[in-house]
């Protein structure tokens, strides 16, 4: 790598990056100030951003690269950062939404698209992907908001309808979901985007084409719901809090947790 990178976190996503760029990864529990002046991509959970970041030495914040799916702006808040194109009195960090599928530890990471980073250390990422073959690119923070309402908005359909499959006894890969599922995701689509510009404070546009040709490149990837708090749960409490109906979303989520 031109530009050395570490990496934080050895679940699938964390694995797969490091292994694929020969590079250095760390456990949650084992964060120390790296010694290269590189990246330092976390690829934790994202209940454990709290714990690594605020672990972290303050002097590496800026070089922080954040890959979690969800809306992260209370946690960097709460611990004094910011995210690009969010007023706060930290410094940058960026963030990084990842277009491709890695299904196990051990496994490849297969492309989905374009991943997309925005911050200080976005040029920097784009590099490092392109030369492990992965597309990248660089948005800034407006339309970064808006392409993070894309990814979000394929998270929340395509983990609450494969949660739905998978408990009738249904197959849950992508294809399949988009097969038997595709009126439901249409539906969602037009029922979440009002919320997502909310939220996000960007139209993130149609939805549909978008997700549609994202799950097309990774048909074999399994989906269901996961961390509910920082998905679908968020997703209905903000809907909730700016009095935007959904009635479709809730009443499949209500039956994918009962």
């Amino acid at each position: 790598m031109s530009v050395p990178w570490t990496v934080v976190g050895a679940g699938r996503v964390g694995s797969v990056l490091a292994r694929r760029a020969g590079t250095r990864t760390l456990r949650r529990d084992d964060v120390e100030a790296p010694r290269s002046d590189g990246p330092v991509v976390v690829a934790t959970r994202n209940d454990d951003l709290d714990a690594v970041l605020t672990r972290l030495d303050p002097a590496v914040w800026p070089r922080v690269v954040l890959v979690q799916n969800g809306v992260l702006d209370p946690v960097l808040r709460r611990i004094g950062l910011s995210a690009a194109g969010v007023p706060d009195n930290g410094p940058l960090v960026t963030l990084g939404l990842l277009y491709f599928a890695a299904s196990a530890r051990d496994g490849l990471a297969v492309p989905g698209g374009t991943s997309w980073f925005c911050g200080p250390e976005a040029a920097n990422m784009v590099a490092a992907f392109t030369e492990l073959g992965l597309p990248a690119g660089q948005l800034g923070p407006a339309d970064h908001r808006a392409a993070t309402g894309v990814k979000l908005s394929w998270n929340l359909i395509y983990g609450l309808l494969g949660e739905l499959e998978w408990r009738a006894g249904r197959p849950n890969l992508v294809a399949a979901v988009t097969e038997a599922r595709r009126a439901d995701c249409v539906a969602l689509c037009s029922e979440l985007r009002p919320v997502l510009t909310a939220w996000l404070g960007a139209d993130p546009g149609p939805l549909v084409a978008d997700l549609f040709a994202y799950s097309a490149r990774i048909p074999d990837f399994p989906v269901r719901l996961r961390e509910l708090s920082w998905r679908n749960g968020a997703l209905a409490a903000e809907a909730a809090r700016a009095g935007l109906p959904t009635p479709l979303h809730d009443a499949l989520l209500a039956r994918a947790t009962s």
